[in-house]
C-alpha cells in the first residue's frame, strides 16, 4: 500500500485573467477550487492510475472540510484547531503568479495524533512531499520516516531545510528535487546541464538514494540509477498549468514500478504522467498518461 503525508495542504483558488494589474478591481475570466498540496496531488493521481493510496493531512476550518470533500475516496483526515491554508494562482495571458496563505499552527498534540496514524497503517511506499508549517521543526520529515518500518520504501520531494535534515536517511528510494532546490541544497548557482550533472552525481553518491530524478520543466529530466545516468527531453505540448507536474511524475513512477520493478519504464511513465498534468486543466489521467509515454524517448548520458 502506497501512504502520502501533507502536512501544510490548501484549497488552491486559480483564477484566469487577461492582464493582471495592481491596485485596479478586476473581474476574472474563469476561476475554479482545488484540494491543493504535494502528497493529496500524489494520492490523487495514483487514483487516476488506478493505484489506491491512504492520503494523511492535516485539515481544519471550513477549507479543510472542502478539501475533505473532494478527497474523501483517499483522504485520512488529521484534524487540527487552526484552518488550513488557501492559495491563489491568478493566470494572464503571458504569466502564472501564484500567491501562498499563511500555514496553520499545528500543535505538538495534533503531530503525535498523525505519528500515530501512521504507525497504525501497513504501508509499502511513503511519500513525504511539500513544504512545512513553520510551526513543527526542520526534522519533522526524519522523524515521520523513523516512525515506520525499514522496509518502507521512502519517496522525498522537498526544499530547504527539511530536505537537509530528511535526506540522511538511510532508506530514500525516490529522491525528486527540480533543478532550483538542488541549487539550493548545494547553496551555489547552477546554470548549466553540466552544472546539473555533477551537483546531482553529488547527491547521489554522497546519500544512501535508490533513484534520483532531477526535474527541469519542459527542459526533460535527469535520472541516475546506480552508476547510470539517463536523461529525457520534454515532451512537445501546449502548457496550460505546471501546478502538480513534479507531484505526477512521482505517482508515475510509483505506479509503473509497482507493476514492473523497471527502473527506465518508471522514469519514462514518470515523465509521462508530469507532462499529462502540464498539458491539462487538472491532474494527469491513466488515458493521458499512456498516450504520451509512447512520445518519451530516454538516453543514456
Amino acid at each position: 500500500m502506497i501512504t502520502t503525508i501533507t502536512l501544510n495542504p490548501a484549497v488552491d483558488y486559480h483564477l484566469s485573467l487577461d492582464v493582471l494589474t495592481e491596485g485596479q478591481s478586476l473581474s476574472s475570466k474563469k476561476s475554479k477550487y482545488f484540494a491543493g498540496g504535494k502528497g493529496i496531488n500524489v494520492s490523487n493521481v495514483l487514483k487516476n492510475l488506478k493505484k489506491p493510496s491512504n492520503a494523511l493531512a492535516f485539515l481544519g476550518g471550513f477549507t479543510g472540510d472542502f478539501i475533505q470533500l473532494l478527497t474523501k475516496d483517499i483522504l485520512i483526515k488529521i484534524p487540527i484547531q487552526d484552518t488550513t491554508r488557501i492559495n491563489t494562482k491568478i493566470k494572464t495571458l503571458e504569466t502564472e503568479t501564484e500567491i501562498h496563505g499563511v500555514a496553520p499552527n499545528i500543535s505538538s498534540e495534533e503531530f503525535i495524533i498523525l505519528k500515530q496514524k501512521l504507525e497504525s497503517l501497513d504501508m509499502d511506499y511513503l511519500v513525504l512531499s511539500g513544504s512545512l508549517p513553520p510551526s513543527l521543526p526542520a526534522d519533522t520529515y526524519l522523524q515521520l520516516i523513523q516512525t515506520v518500518s525499514s522496509k518502507t520504501k521512502i519517496i522525498l520531494d522537498t526544499r530547504g531545510q527539511a530536505l537537509q535534515k530528511a535526506i540522511i536517511s538511510p532508506n530514500i528510494f525516490l529522491l525528486k528535487p527540480n533543478k532550483v532546490e538542488l541549487s539550493e541544497f548545494f547553496n551555489c548557482p547552477i546554470d548549466t546541464n553540466k552544472d546539473i550533472l555533477v551537483y546531482a552525481q553529488k547527491m547521489y553518491k554522497n546519500y544512501n538514494i535508490q533513484f534520483l530524478i532531477i526535474s527541469m520543466g519542459s527542459e526533460g529530466a535527469y535520472f541516475l540509477y546506480q552508476d547510470f545516468i539517463y536523461f529525457a527531453k520534454g515532451l512537445e505540448g501546449a502548457l496550460i498549468s505546471s501546478v502538480g507536474a513534479g507531484d505526477s511524475m512521482i505517482a508515475g513512477f510509483i505506479s509503473r514500478y509497482i507493476d514492473t520493478q523497471d527502473a527506465i519504464e518508471s522514469f519514462k511513465y514518470a515523465i509521462a504522467c508530469g507532462s499529462g498534468t502540464a498539458f491539462s486543466h487538472d491532474l494527469c489521467t491513466l488515458e493521458k498518461a499512456n498516450e504520451l509515454y509512447k512520445k518519451v524517448i530516454v538516453e543514456s548520458i
